[in-house]
């Protein structure tokens, strides 16, 4: 819609994607605000047609006062889309609940009191939410050491409030994180710093891997957290097979004192 109206406006296809292409930008960047779902595809054409109009006076003023020798800006915009498609990305991979809060406060404005009425939640958890999304944002785009140890991931059926914690607490602790599978015959990983185990990890179960990886030569000493259900058997099971940690919760607090501990004990 937005291109064929663009190529309608300028008559030259390559301005038109380019056009295009800008308008994708501001609406990406100011889409939290619209309301009424129903009105967006207007709402798209009439930016589109703003910045083509910007683009007209801008012309009119280079043709008539001769600004086409102005020097290039020194601040590159490019760098504040990069920045803002980051934050996104981090914006959505917090809980649904708090990304609506923080979505909603800092990107469209609302109030504590505004969001309490549209979550039907007192404003104390509102406050909770925004602060769980600042730590969160704050240790999600913060920059690891370029050597941080690799912390290998290996769970299968994992939900993605699972998958996010974990991430995030091996953020915390120091560890890039790299999620895989391992099919029967897939080689152990001989770089990894730390391993965390599933009670499922594909087609084998985290015990069956813990076992090998303490019957390699070269990995057998690589730490491993295994994650499980903390039926007594289990536990035992993992203790005995060489576990350096046994969990249950990937969202509890404690996931991130035991992953340092480990760090500081390697």
């Amino acid at each position: 819609m937005l291109e064929r109206e663009a190529r309608r406006l300028t008559g030259d296809s390559d301005e038109a994607e380019d056009l295009a292409q800008e308008v994708r930008l501001i609406v990406h960047g100011r889409g939290d605000t619209i309301r009424d779902a129903t009105k967006t595809a207007a709402w798209c054409l009439t930016v589109l047609r703003n910045v083509w109009r910007g683009r007209l006076r801008r012309r009119w003023y280079s043709e008539r006062l001769g600004l086409d020798d102005l020097p290039e800006p020194v601040t590159d915009p490019w760098e504040a889309v990069e920045a803002r498609l980051v934050v996104e990305q981090a914006v959505g991979e917090l809980p649904p609940t708090v990304a609506r809060a923080v979505r909603e406060f800092y990107l469209a404005g609302a109030t504590v009191a505004t969001i309490a009425a549209g979550e039907a939640r007192p404003e104390g958890t509102i406050k909770r939410w925004l602060h769980e999304g600042r730590e969160a944002l704050r240790m999600s785009l913060a920059d690891l050491a370029p050597d941080a140890p690799v912390a290998r991931v290996y769970a299968s059926n994992w939900m993605d409030d699972a998958r996010r914690n974990v991430t995030q607490a091996l953020r915390e602790a120091g560890y890039r994180s790299e999620w895989g599978e391992l099919g029967e015959e897939d080689p152990l990983p001989a770089d990894a710093a730390l391993l965390v185990l599933g009670e499922q990890a594909g087609s084998r179960s985290g015990l069956e891997l813990l076992l090998a990886v303490r019957g390699t030569p070269g990995i057998a000493s690589t730490p491993v957290v295994l994650f499980g259900t903390g039926r007594q058997s289990a536990v035992l099971a993992a203790w005995k097979a060489g576990a350096d940690c046994y969990l249950t919760d990937p969202s509890s607090p404690e996931v991130v004192q035991f992953l340092r501990k480990l760090r500081t004990m390697a």
